[in-house]
């Protein structure tokens, strides 16, 4: 009810896979994995794997003293007793982290981003089965500097290895700024006409069955004249993954070949996820814009 951060909202997207409570709320106590070990719950590496993993592991279930001081001292007919779980990204998929948590009996996942960039939508891999009931947004690496330290972890940074992770510190139980938080899926411009985005790529292959489904009812819709669509093309950034480097004399090395254009600064997955047949990150590229140049001159131009 006090403090810095009262009334304090922070932007957040919504992971694409989960709950979603569009035009609601929902409220919990925020809580940190068992100890900063653990703050990436991530499957521990099994003999041989080095990627989508840690040496770590995930913590050990029943053990987190957070949730147990929750349990044991949350006991006011008042009292929120739900926890929404704060996991550190990177080395494995959202998907690990937000289903273990789940598995933890968390009501919702914050997921920290290590390093300063836009907001994301947070997707599940494309052989995933999706388990995942609850909701889950991601929140920015400066935003998240600002929660860390309210709640009590000192030296805070997500990108420590199991060997450094030492250096940041969990604050206890007694100790820890215990916060309620609420994540609201708002619906705003409230004019009478309803608002939807796609977010999608000619890649997607999730999306595509939904989108052949849904054609002739977005037609429909359109034809109303009481809905405004927006389409959105997922377009990977070259600089991220280092696909625009440059020579001593600033001439592009191309490290990423086909998958990008501009010199690297645009990217897609390989559709085939083989860069030495079929086609090429590039044509995924091109065919995203493309779709957007038809969808800009039919909505100037009329039907």
């Amino acid at each position: 009810s006090d403090g810095p951060l009262f009334n304090k909202t922070f932007e957040v997207a919504p992971a694409q896979f989960g709950y979603q409570a569009y035009g609601g709320t929902m409220k919990g106590q925020l809580v940190l994995p068992a100890n900063e070990t653990f703050h990436k719950e991530c499957p521990r590496c099994s003999s041989g794997q080095s990627t989508l993993c840690d040496d770590v592991g995930t913590e050990p279930t029943g053990l987190n003293p957070y949730i147990h001081y929750i349990q044991d001292w949350f006991i006011e007919e008042d009292d929120i007793t739900d926890y929404i779980l704060v996991i550190d990204r990177q080395d494995c998929y959202f998907v690990n982290k937000i289903e273990f948590a789940q598995q933890l009996g968390a009501s919702g996942v914050i997921i920290c981003d290590y390093q300063p960039e836009h907001l994301f939508t947070m997707w599940m891999p494309q052989d995933w089965n999706d388990d995942i009931d609850i909701p889950a947004v991601l929140l920015s690496y400066d935003d998240c500097r600002v929660l860390m330290a309210h709640l009590g972890v000192t030296n805070w940074s997500p990108t420590l290895s199991s060997s450094q992770v030492a250096q940041m510190g969990y604050p206890t139980p007694e100790s820890m700024n215990w916060t309620v938080a609420t994540i609201e899926w708002g619906l705003p411009h409230p004019d009478d006409m309803v608002e939807y985005d796609l977010w999608t790529s000619s890649n997607d292959y999730l999306g595509s069955k939904f989108k052949h489904n849904f054609n002739e009812t977005a037609i429909r819709l359109d034809l109303a004249n009481d809905t405004i669509f927006t389409p959105h093309m997922y377009i990977l950034n070259g600089s991220h993954w280092m696909c625009d480097e440059v020579d001593d004399a600033g001439n592009p090395t191309l490290p990423c070949g086909k998958q990008c254009t501009n010199s690297g600064r645009y990217c897609a997955v390989d559709p085939e996820y083989d860069i030495t047949i079929g086609l090429d990150g590039s044509d995924v590229i091109q065919e995203n814009l493309r779709s957007l140049c038809v969808w800009e001159f039919d909505k100037e131009f009329g039907k």
